[in-house]
């Protein structure tokens, strides 16, 4: 059965999420902003072959950390525009709860949340899971080694270029209707002389 917890209990069942990972560590949040001390433990858990993911709206990261992340593997950014919700969890433990990693980091606020065992909460957890999946799917992945991670920069791209292809688009359309206009009125203008012709021709048999 799912434990409720309050703030403190929170914030250490994530950092136990973390220290106590054997093969991986997904961190969602809306806001995030790693601790050092949370950032040191991320990085043992690398050293001892954890995967890592990250999904977030919004984020802040130190120029020390940006660097290890370009140069460490095994780490996944996730940027989805419309996240809200905040789920850490590894291959045994989930935490679903109202604190960002921006607020495990002031802890000025008061939260709640749930911690949901892998065996003890089969049917929570697979949905819960599938939920983050459909959630990964929808994301933009990020390189660390090429772009922001903030990930604003890489949605400013995709949108620019979403709005260089439309406008590609549009002269695409553009130009075929006017080469559909062009034949219409050479074929219009070729025609002129022939009805002037059978006009003239009418006129004649008429007088």
């Amino acid at each position: 059965m799912a434990a409720f917890l309050t703030t403190d209990a929170i914030s250490s069942e994530i950092r136990k999420t973390v220290t106590e990972a054997r093969t991986e560590i997904t961190l969602l949040s809306s806001n995030f902003k790693l601790t050092g001390t949370l950032f040191g433990e991320l990085k043992k858990a690398h050293q001892k072959g954890v995967m890592i993911v990250f999904c977030y709206s919004k984020a802040s990261f130190t120029e020390d950390q940006v660097r290890w992340f370009a140069q460490a593997g095994k780490v996944d950014f996730y940027h989805s525009r419309n996240l809200h919700a905040n789920c850490y969890f590894n291959e045994d433990r989930m935490v679903i709860t109202s604190m960002t990693l921006e607020e495990l980091s002031a802890r000025v606020n008061r939260e709640m949340g749930i911690l949901i065992r892998r065996e003890r909460d089969k049917e929570s957890h697979k949905k819960a899971i599938n939920e983050v999946q459909s959630i990964l799917d929808s994301a933009r992945k990020l390189d660390p080694r090429a772009e922001s991670l903030s990930g604003s920069d890489s949605f400013l791209k995709q949108d620019m270029e979403k709005t260089v292809e439309d406008m590609r688009s549009a002269m695409a359309f553009l130009k075929k209707d006017l080469e559909k206009t062009k034949r219409d009125l050479n074929k219009e203008i070729s025609l002129r002389p022939k009805a002037r012709r059978e006009k003239a021709e009418s006129s004649s048999q008429g007088e």
